[in-house]
C-alpha cells in the first residue's frame, strides 16, 4: 500500500485565492517541500494581471492560467493541462 505522506504529486492545480490562504504562500511551501517541489504547478486565478503571473512564476510556478468563465472553457483549459503535464501513453 502506498503511504499517502510519501506520493509524488504528478501534478498541482493550485487556486490563487484559497479561502483563508493564499495561493501563492501555498505555492512557496510546495517548492520548499520534500516530497513535491519537483512537481508541476498550475496556478489558476480569475485574475488575468500581469503582476500575478510575475508573482507564480517567481515562486516556482510551472504555468499560470486564468479561469475560463463558462464550463465548456474550463473542461477545454483543464484537458490542455492534463495533457500537457500527464501524457498519457498508447497502449
Amino acid at each position: 500500500m502506498v503511504d499517502m505522506l510519501e506520493s509524488v504529486p504528478a501534478l498541482v492545480l493550485l487556486d490563487a485565492k484559497l479561502p483563508g490562504v493564499d495561493g501563492f504562500v501555498v505555492l512557496k511551501h510546495i517548492r520548499k517541500s520534500a516530497i513535491a517541489k519537483d512537481s508541476p504547478v498550475v496556478v489558476f486565478s480569475s485574475e488575468d494581471a500581469p503582476e500575478a503571473i510575475a508573482r507564480a512564476q517567481a515562486e516556482g510556478a510551472d504555468e499560470y492560467a486564468v479561469k475560463p468563465t463558462n464550463y465548456e472553457d474550463l473542461m477545454q483549459t483543464i484537458k490542455r493541462i492534463v495533457l500537457h503535464y500527464l501524457p498519457i501513453s498508447p497502449n
